[in-house]
């Protein structure tokens, strides 16, 4: 067996899978920021004459501040100008680090590129907020934020508004593909501006958005959208934190300790929400009131539960969907929890309470909204120090507690964290895993999420120790791999005992990285068949170290959101227990494969084996079955 990978993929940029030395996100996976454009000041450049000549052939002109003016009204201020690394030296625009000058067959295109980002950026982002959700444009889309917590748009946002409010009759032709790819280049095209130095190859992937994506005839097969309009997010808070504050001081809040509690709990979450500026510089700033103690902001993912089940109070009955998913998708991670419907069963008290879950992975890094739910943090390498956290096991570990936020999650390290592992202690990786498997047994987690795959077939022992695990009752949660080109589940979940886990996109089809197919069992000399169970991986927005936010990709991703759904139903579970851990085991599982809908052959690609199902997880349907089970074992 080659040494498991940890499967996760860049965000947009591709196809790279990180292996034992994981490389960070790069600048894809947070959120872009336009450069503010502040008053011209005083201070002069110098333009040379022939440099100016060259300026006025391509249109344009130089203000004594060194922005620039085109004859079509474009402009192109200095704070983007050097905020894209150029600079004003000797009379020309030179690039920051080399002063090397701008090439004359650059220079046009380069401007051009300029201009289309300044143009946003001189937009007011609440205005265009307001207007984007009259239209019906969502909160959150694909792992992208397109509107802030207070109604304003974000860069994506304000890159949709720039085309559509130009070209307004295409909005109808919006659909979820179209969006998805047209934020996938919206990125792209900040990458290339502001930290390649190229915003002429900008300009092409934004010319590609507006002429063969958002601007392009409809097309068969297209998911629209479906566009509504959205509450304002800010008026919406607002409104939510009046209700909350006029209950708090109610005669009745004084005689009951759980409704005070909840109130001075939900105050801080919104309190929390409103503050943090998540979409803007990946970190949470602490609350400035006397709700949360000072300097120590509420953890969101905690809170979000508490403050549905507070908000349903007031109001005596249930938000109505838009309000739910407005709000919901306004949190950092909260896409995620839309998608799965997991709202649903926190509403019933399953939040992963009592529940411990090992993640065999990286080391998870502090950060405010996973400090509490992590238990413990065990080290199963020969590194140390800063090598033990990192992206991957934060991201993945961030899902889960998305998810099941009171469920309790022991770290165990089995891979160095990014480049941060000493080459001097590079070691196999099969024995710290197998040993990582052992010890998080014998520590009482009944769930053991693994994000992480290598070649081998069910018979390797990594395969057979897991197997040999969950014939005790021990619920497995195994990337199936991102190496689709090896037709088949890769190890360890191959194994017959491990539930394995495929990736969904955006639009609810197999992720194109995803693994699948029959693997053959050289011991046995038979194949094993497994059920790929799906859930979202493409685009999934979870923690990383230093407090913020990104976007990753993989069956890496998938896994966790399952590992989240069966801890809820393990606290479901407990309140009519099974005689035994089997027993127990076997019916969360059974209760997912009868609660999962079998994918379309659709939206499978075409060489998959119809000996293979792919099942689309439920949480809703998975509870319902898991409930009819011990009902039925009751009732008897």
């Amino acid at each position: 067996m080659r040494p498991p990978l940890l499967v996760v993929f860049l965000s947009s940029f591709g196809a790279a899978v990180f292996a034992r030395a994981v490389q960070p996100p790069e600048q894809s996976s947070m959120i872009p920021v336009l450069p503010a454009i502040t008053a011209a000041t005083p201070d002069a450049v110098t333009v040379g004459a022939a440099f100016a000549g060259r300026l006025a052939s391509l249109g344009w002109t130089a203000s004594r501040d060194g922005s620039l003016s085109g004859r079509d009204g474009a402009r192109v201020p200095i704070d983007v100008l050097t905020n894209a690394s150029f600079l004003w030296h000797d009379g020309r625009i030179v690039y920051d680090t080399t002063f090397q000058p701008v090439d004359a067959d650059k220079l046009g295109p380069i401007l051009r590129g300029l201009a289309v980002f300044s143009e946003a950026a001189a937009m007011d982002p609440k205005a265009v907020g307001r207007a984007l959700a009259a239209w019906g444009i969502p909160p959150a889309f694909d792992g992208n934020p397109i509107l802030d917590p207070d109604g304003s748009a974000t860069y994506y946002g304000l890159m949709l508004y720039q085309y559509y409010v130009k070209s307004p009759d295409a909005l109808k032709r919006l659909s979820k593909e179209r969006l998805s790819q047209a934020l996938a280049r919206f990125k792209d095209a900040y990458y290339q501006a502001f930290k390649q130095q190229a915003p002429d190859i900008a300009a092409d992937e934004l010319t590609l958005v507006w002429d063969r994506i958002l601007g392009a005839p409809p097309r068969s097969g297209e998911q629209p959208l479906n566009l509504r309009p959205y509450p304002d997010l800010g008026a919406t808070l607002a409104k939510y934190r009046a209700e909350i504050e006029a209950d708090a001081v109610s005669p009745g809040v004084a005689a009951d300790p759980a409704r005070r509690a909840g109130d001075r709990n939900a105050l801080a979450v919104l309190n929390t929400l409103k503050t943090q500026r998540y979409a803007v510089d990946e970190s949470i700033v602490p609350a400035p009131d006397s709700v949360a103690p000072a300097g120590k902001p509420v953890p969101l993912s905690s809170g979000m539960p508490g403050l549905l089940k507070t908000l349903d109070r007031i109001n005596g009955r249930p938000l109505t969907p838009d309000q739910q998913k407005a709000l919901i998708e306004s949190f950092p991670m909260g896409e995620l929890v839309w998608r799965m419907g997991v709202q649903n069963l926190w509403r019933q008290g399953l939040t992963g309470q009592g529940v411990k879950v090992a993640v065999i992975d990286q080391g998870v890094a502090p950060h405010p909204e996973l400090d509490a739910a992590i238990a413990s943090r065990q080290n199963f390498t020969s590194d140390r120090g800063a090598a033990l956290a990192g992206d991957h096991g934060t991201h993945v570990s961030g899902i889960i507690h998305q998810l099941a936020p009171d469920a309790k999650i022991n770290s165990y390290i089995v891979f160095p964290a990014d480049d941060a592992g000493n080459p001097k202690l590079v070691q196999d990786n099969d024995p710290g895993i197998m040993a990582a498997i052992r010890k998080a047994v014998a520590d009482g987690n009944k769930i053991i999420s693994m994000s992480l795959a290598g070649s081998g077939p069910p018979s390797e022992p990594m395969s057979r120790l897991v197997d040999k695990y969950a014939r005790r009752g021990v619920i497995f949660v195994v990337a199936a791999g991102n190496d689709r080109g090896t037709n088949s589940v890769e190890s360890p979940s191959d194994a017959p005992g491990a539930l394995s886990v495929g990736s969904l996109n955006v639009d609810g089809r197999m992720s194109d990285y995803t693994s699948f197919g029959l693997d053959f069992d050289t011991r046995k000399l038979k194949y094993v068949v497994k059920d790929v169970f799906m859930t979202p991986g493409q685009n999934i927005r979870s923690t990383l170290p230093g407090g913020g936010y990104g976007t990753m990709s993989g069956t890496s991703m998938a896994t966790p959101a399952l590992s989240g759904v069966v801890a809820l139903l393990q606290q479901a579970s407990s309140f009519n227990p099974a005689p035994d851990p089997v027993t127990a085991s076997q019916r969360i599982v059974d209760a997912l494969r009868s609660g999962s809908a079998p994918m379309n052959l659709s939206t499978l690609p075409p060489d998959v084996s119809l000996a293979q199902d792919f099942l689309v997880v439920d949480p809703v349907a998975a509870l319902n079955a898991l409930r009819a089970q011990q009902n039925s074992v009751v009732g008897k």
